[in-house]
């Protein structure tokens, strides 16, 4: 069998840069693409959609639907607004790996869910390929809520990376540690190879730098690496919405430990990620 593993590892804070969006000169808010942001009071203009963890009823300032960066402006940054981002795509295109991903979605759920160009004004960086989910549609389909979950929550952000056999992402491994500065890092590519001749996996999901043993992801993001030639799970779309699960579980990295195989129920969440993703691959457009 394949290898199957995920690693993960904590996730790090938000990059302390200047967010540089644009001002309404009438109001005086400043626009982030999916909402408003008045500066003078450090306050969204409209509520920002949440999912109730755990994790989050343990901090205050992740309900607060109205809070930016967690009340810490001076350090944090929200810089997009959306969070969850095609990277590379093997196809070439960034419309077939998006396909990829609403494929493994209940088909009356698929409209619901979009591809946005970025330009640097609607919530994404120019260049940058994002995921938008309308926040106020239900569903019963959990992947679905999980995908929503994720767009929805402006505090971090998750890029897919579809990537053929022999392509590279590079990924940072500790190479060793220092008492003066702790562990010491390096950045490292890997290739997914091929799970159909047992040299290579499904899918990864690194979270970003943070304590742990890692390896972790290149950025301030979590990266979600799927094998293009995947045949172990039932598809592509099947490994991305199994990394997606993990990155909900554990929140961005922020409780990776709750993402790991054999921790609680992931093994069962996971696995039912692909089995919804399967069956509704057989729903064609």
């Amino acid at each position: 069998m394949p290898p199957r593993a995920c690693l993960f590892s904590a996730a790090s804070d938000h990059q302390s840069v200047s967010t540089g969006k644009e001002r309404d000169t009438e109001s005086g808010l400043d626009y982030f693409g999916d909402r408003y942001y008045a500066s003078s009071m450090g306050r969204w203009m409209s509520p920002d959609p949440i999912w109730v963890t755990d994790d989050r009823l343990a901090d205050p300032q992740r309900l607060n639907l109205y809070s930016y960066v967690e009340n810490k402006p001076l350090t944090l940054t929200d810089p997009h607004g959306d969070d969850v981002t095609l990277g590379t795509c093997a196809s070439g295109s960034a419309q077939s790996c998006f396909n990829q991903v609403q494929a493994g979605l209940a088909k009356d759920d698929r409209s619901h869910v979009h591809l946005v160009a970025g330009d640097g004004k609607n919530g994404f960086a120019k260049g940058v390929n994002g995921i938008t989910v309308d926040q106020d549609y239900k569903s019963d389909s959990k992947n679905f809520q999980v995908l929503q979950s994720l767009a929805g929550d402006h505090s971090a952000t998750a890029r897919v990376d579809v990537l053929n056999s022999n392509d590279q992402v590079t990924i940072k491994v500790a190479v060793g540690y220092n008492a003066k500065t702790g562990n010491q890092y390096q950045e490292s590519p890997i290739s997914p190879g091929n799970p159909s001749k047992n040299d290579g996996f499904e899918g990864y999901t690194f979270f970003p730098l943070g304590e742990g043993p890692g390896p972790y992801s290149d950025g301030n993001y979590t990266d979600v690496v799927v094998n293009n030639s995947d045949s172990g799970r039932g598809g592509v779309p099947a490994s991305i919405h199994h990394e997606l699960r993990h990155v909900f579980l554990g929140d961005f990295g922020r409780s990776a430990s709750k993402a790991l195989h054999g921790t609680g129920n992931v093994d069962q969440q996971t696995k039912a990620a692909e089995d919804e993703a399967i069956k509704n691959q057989k729903d064609k457009p």
